[in-house]
Formats: structure tokens, sequence, C-alpha cells
């Protein structure tokens, strides 16, 4: 099955979004979007705990990266780390979502196709 229509946009939840990175500072926000962009585009599957990775994956300067880590990969509110992987909840709940979304429309189109040709 092709996903890569999924892998091209990502449901986004903006006050829950913003409420989290509130209290920290304004460049948090945008890694950590980045971060679970980047996550969300590689299917989910986990994000390796690899410092100079996931510091490139965020975009963020070597100075700034500890702090920055310790907010977004806080095994708690932002990411998670299972199985050693990081993982992000609502970003691989949503996808999941959307991938049974698909499979079920893809499902139906067919149906819909072979009625077509069965006429």
């Amino acid at each position: 099955m092709n996903t890569a229509s999924i892998d091209r946009w990502m449901a986004f939840y903006g006050d829950e979004f913003f409420r989290a990175v509130k209290p920290h500072p304004k460049e948090i926000g945008m890694m950590y979007l980045l971060a679970i962009w980047y996550y969300r585009i590689n299917k989910c599957k986990g994000l390796i705990n690899d410092d100079e990775l996931l510091r490139n994956i965020c975009e963020c300067e070597r100075e700034s990266w500890p702090k920055a880590k310790q907010i977004i990969f806080d095994d708690d509110l932002f990411f998670r780390k299972e199985n050693g992987l990081w993982h992000q909840k609502r970003a691989r709940k949503e996808y999941h979502v959307a991938l049974d979304r698909m499979k079920k429309n893809q499902s139906k189109t067919r149906a819909a196709s072979e009625a077509r040709w069965k006429k």
C-alpha cells in the first residue's frame, strides 16, 4: 500500500501544542515541531537515541542542545523512550488513525470501481 499521501500532512492540534510549549523559550516550540514532523514522516517508527541525529533533526545549535534535549526528549510530556527509541504518543496515534482512514477509503474506492466495471 502506498502511504505517501498521508505523509504529506499531519493533524495539528495547535491549542494543545502551544499550551505545551508556552513555558519554554520560543525556539523549543520550533525544535519540537521539527522533531514531531520528522518522526511522523518516518512513519512513527521511533527516533534513534543519537544526540547528533536528534540535534540535526531539531536544527539546534550545539551550545543550546543539552537544554533543548532535556525539554523535548523529556521521557514524559514531549517524547518518551520506548525500547530504546524516542516516540511521540499523539503523533503516533494520529498517524495510525490517518492510516486506517486511508485504508478504508482505498477499499471503498476499489469497491466502487469494481462495481462500475461490472455494469
